[in-house]
């Protein structure tokens, strides 16, 4: 096996100490990650989610071949003296594990998936950065180099950023070790009856400019010049009177006129609006749910009549399990491996190579689970049930299947129900958020 130029162009940087490697899903962050850490030598930090370990053992078999490796699988394991330490971010911060992990020095720590740390209020975050500024007991002052790999370095506001600059580079922005800071310099902020929100940034040229002196940025088109085609689109799903009619009942009139503002905003072009967007995605849990079940059987029907016509292999998308289940039990002919969030770990990875390999046909994923790190080539069409209220979050789901080493062009569909909340979200959506741009932009 070898790197390719862009792989090897940033080992040095790796080699060197602390870097962010923000490239695209799919242009191969974790072959030069393994690489470097070998050439560092030493005890290496693996932080990931767990629906990745299995892929990432596979990775080290091949760019790693004979480093011996640990993964940790609960909260009684006694971490060994092994080259590489494989822990999921939530085993992290179990305080047994945390304790081992706090007690050794590591040459190296790889943040896989590293957006996982950019909320400051999340106990993941604080057992790696610390609760505050001047935390003594934070795992990443027991790490000579902190390596955050993530495609999608923000996923809603620059404040996410905060952890991975401040601690890892504070040298690029003195004075803003307390996130209060940081937030005055590079956000805006509004004031909600539950406290203050971010709704948008400033100085995003300067943030630019400090992210390009201790990041490399990718995009997959400037990497893989040749990759097929993707064509995205939306079918539109018709749905009974009484299903429309629920989801209208589910909605409280000030939610609606709310939900309406914000999407006003976000059509007129106000980027603040998407950090107000995401706040509604709790409230409008059961809307959705509704709206998810409501599709559920249309899904199942098309699913269904592309296998049966000759599509060798379909990934669906969703969120609500309910309506996910509902798909797979519909879909039962075809075998449907069904990836959620109480699927057992030992059996995700036997899901995923059933489905590489062809023995299964249909792979029904959740979003948060399925939509991250996978690698899904053998694929070439995906139809999403819904999406994440997170534009990032559909980017990071089509990237399963729209990576390097696919090689036949890639069908991304959205089922959206015509004249509905679904519909605008799903336009909003389409649009490209010009704040995540101006933050990123062409960091090389």
């Amino acid at each position: 096996m070898k790197l390719w130029a862009h792989q090897r162009a940033v080992l040095l940087d790796l080699v060197i100490g602390s870097w962010l490697l923000l490239w695209d899903p799919g242009t191969g962050k974790t072959a030069p990650l393994l690489v470097a850490s070998g050439m560092v030598g030493g005890h290496c930090l693996w932080l990931t989610p767990p629906v990745l370990i299995p892929q990432l053992i596979e990775e080290i078999r091949r760019w790693r071949h004979g480093a011996t490796v640990q993964v940790l699988r609960n909260g009684r394991e006694v971490v060994r003296d092994v080259d590489i330490v494989i822990v999921s971010y939530d085993l992290m911060r179990r305080l047994p594990v945390w304790r081992q992990l706090y007690s050794r020095r590591w040459d190296v720590c790889v943040c896989d998936e590293g957006h996982a740390l950019g909320h400051a209020s999340s106990l993941r975050t604080k057992a790696f950065y610390g609760a505050r500024d001047n935390s003594q007991g934070a795992l990443y002052r027991k790490c000579a180099r902190v390596w955050v790999s993530t495609g999608t370095p923000v996923l809603n506001s620059p404040d996410e950023l905060h952890g991975h600059l401040s601690r890892l580079f504070p040298h690029l922005v003195p004075g803003m070790s307390r996130r209060a800071d940081f937030l005055g310099r590079y956000c805006i902020l509004a004031r909600k009856p539950y406290g203050e929100v971010v709704v948008g940034g400033r100085n995003l040229g300067e943030l630019r400019e400090i992210l390009s002196a201790c990041s490399s940025r990718l995009r997959l088109e400037d990497v893989v010049a040749d990759l097929p085609s993707l064509l995205e689109d939306v079918i539109p799903v018709e749905i009974s009177k009484a299903d429309r009619e629920a989801i209208e009942a589910a909605i409280p009139e000030s939610t609606a006129l709310q939900l309406h503002v914000v999407l006003t905003q976000l059509e007129g072009g106000i980027e603040a609006a998407w950090q107000r967007l995401n706040a509604m995605m709790l409230p409008m849990m059961s809307v959705r749910r509704v709206m998810a079940l409501a599709k559920a059987e249309a899904a199942a029907a098309l699913v269904n009549a592309e296998l049966d016509g000759g599509t060798d292999r379909v990934v669906l998308f969703g969120m609500h399990v309910d309506a996910l289940r509902h798909v797979a039990r519909a879909c039962a002919r075809h075998h449907p491996g069904l990836l959620i969030g109480d699927t057992p770990p030992g059996q995700r990875d036997g899901l995923v190579r059933a489905f590489n390999e062809g023995r299964s046909r249909l792979l029904i994923c959740g979003i948060r689970v399925g939509g991250v790190g996978l690698n899904l080539q053998a694929a070439r069409r995906c139809i999403h049930l819904e999406t994440d209220w997170t534009p990032a979050g559909h980017q990071q789901a089509v990237a399963r299947l729209y990576r390097a080493g696919q090689q036949r062009p890639v069908h991304s569909s959205i089922l959206i129900v015509p004249r509905s909340i679904d519909a605008r979200v799903a336009e909003v959506l389409a649009r490209k958020r010009r704040t995540i741009d101006a933050v990123l932009g062409e960091v090389a």
